[in-house]
């Protein structure tokens, strides 16, 4: 018997049971920004009781479910999350999405995916992080944070209801907010069970 053959043959059956053909979908997310932390306790719990919590400081919470979750918005998303994730504001400190982000270019990785433009729906590099934008802005006003610039879609969107969106494009709509407590603030967000989720901390 060719012992090293059989070898092969379980090598390569346990690749192919373990390993998902590219665009392929899974059980599982196909990307998560890195986390520091996990965006917890859950968003049941009541909002006094998340901000008593001596563990975890978290004054805000929001999630929203991916209806869309085609390859290039969900690498859109984890990229602009990348740069928040993890994102400490001080006392006083104005956060902008847009200048934490930066700008959204195919040389940064950003794909094509559906915007809102002119009142259609177009393709655009960059799209799906309002998505992000809008849970982000969910999660601050959840918090009591000071909003400064919000700026709601053209046409609604299927992952909030209207009037609690935050639309964002490069140079024109911003979505910024004032760390309006005595001590700072971070933000925690992923992609986990096809739900964007944001999390607001206070740094104790």
């Amino acid at each position: 018997m060719n012992y090293k053959k059989i070898a092969l043959l379980v090598l390569a059956a346990f690749l192919l049971s373990s390993c998902a053909l590219p665009g392929a979908s899974t059980d599982k997310d196909a990307y998560s920004a890195p986390l520091r932390e996990p965006p917890s306790p859950h968003p049941t719990d009541t909002k006094k009781e998340q901000k008593n919590s001596p563990e975890t400081g978290l004054i805000g919470w929001y999630e929203t479910k991916l209806f869309d979750a085609g390859r290039p918005r969900i690498t859109n998303i984890t990229l602009a999350m990348r740069k928040i994730n993890g994102k400490i504001i001080k006392p006083g400190e104005e956060f902008s999405f847009n200048n934490t982000v930066g700008r959204r270019t195919v040389s940064r990785g950003y794909k094509k995916a559906t915007i809102f433009k002119k009142n259609k729906e177009v393709k655009e590099v960059g799209g799906g992080i309002c998505q992000l934008s809008s849970t982000l802005f969910c999660a601050v006003r959840q918090a009591g944070l000071e909003i400064t610039e919000r700026h709601e879609h053209q046409l609604p969107v299927d992952y909030v209801k209207q009037g609690d969106d935050a639309t964002v494009y490069f140079g024109r709509l911003d979505f910024k907010f004032i760390n309006s407590m005595d001590v700072p603030v971070k933000i925690i967000c992923d992609i986990k069970e096809r739900k964007v989720r944001v999390g607001i901390y206070a740094v104790k």
